[in-house]
């Protein structure tokens, strides 16, 4: 999450996010804690005016007994860092992306939820280390787009924007919902959530990728597994998005903590 002026600009699709998850998951936490959590953590994230930084908050289970069964009564663990941003090159110059070899199964049961055990995306990170690579681009075993492993993906095709449907895997992103519920209706532009593979990626006018820390990159190059390469150029659409993500991450103001 970013902070800003000690606040968390786009906490209200975070709050949403975490509390799906904590439902899902089975995890019963009582919110005023994580209230008193958040608001103790704040008040000592000291930056200058209009300096961000990032705050990550992970709620786990506490302590289980051995195996995979969760004991009924547990005492979740809270787990906040903060951290200074560091220099968002990319979204200046563009992203090169790879293609990765790993697949995501569907897992329609995990939809929307953001978790400590997606051990998939930690798997296909690790295939760029050592690479020129920013990313690694996401696809199902049925070779559907989905995302990329910490981003979700645009596409910009005759001044629309699509992105992928993921109903049954991959993870929606806070930004992603942002850019779909309100920033695409303030430009305006017509988006849409559909079905995608490599044959549209490869039609796109632009792609950009979508992060809640690092805003919009801009993808200009996609190397693929036969090692051919797609290219895109910076284009106007993804340059208006990136300033009214920019404008609205740095105008927040008192924000309520509502859980």
């Amino acid at each position: 999450m970013w902070v800003v002026n000690g606040t968390i600009p786009l906490w209200q699709y975070h709050r949403d996010r975490l509390l799906l998850g904590l439902q899902t998951l089975g995890i019963s936490i009582d919110r005023e804690r994580i209230k008193r959590h958040l608001t103790l953590v704040l008040a000592a994230t000291h930056t200058a005016p209009g300096t961000p930084s990032g705050f990550k908050l992970m709620i786990t289970r506490g302590n289980g007994a051995r195996g995979y069964q969760p004991l009924t009564q547990h005492s979740p663990t809270l787990i906040s860092q903060v951290f200074p941003l560091p220099a968002n090159t990319l979204a200046d110059r563009g992203a090169k992306i790879h293609l990765c070899q790993l697949r995501l199964p569907p897992m329609p049961y995990l939809s929307g939820i953001k978790s400590l055990g997606h051990i998939h995306y930690v798997l296909a990170s690790r295939e760029r280390s050592g690479t020129d690579r920013d990313e690694g681009l996401l696809l199902s075993t049925d070779n559907h787009l989905l995302e990329a492993t910490a981003r979700n993906i645009f596409l910009v095709r005759e001044n629309r924007l699509l992105t992928p449907d993921l109903t049954a895997a991959g993870v929606p992103g806070v930004m992603r919902r942002f850019l779909i519920e309100q920033l695409a209706c303030n430009i305006p532009v017509d988006v849409a959530q559909t079905a995608l593979n490599l044959d549209d990626l490869a039609a796109a006018d632009e792609v950009f990728l979508s992060n809640s820390i690092t805003g919009i990159w801009p993808v200009v190059q996609c190397r693929l597994e036969d090692k051919k390469n797609l290219t895109w150029p910076v284009g106007p659409l993804t340059r208006n998005l990136q300033r009214g993500v920019y404008n609205h991450l740095h105008a927040a103001s008192d924000t309520i903590l509502t859980l």
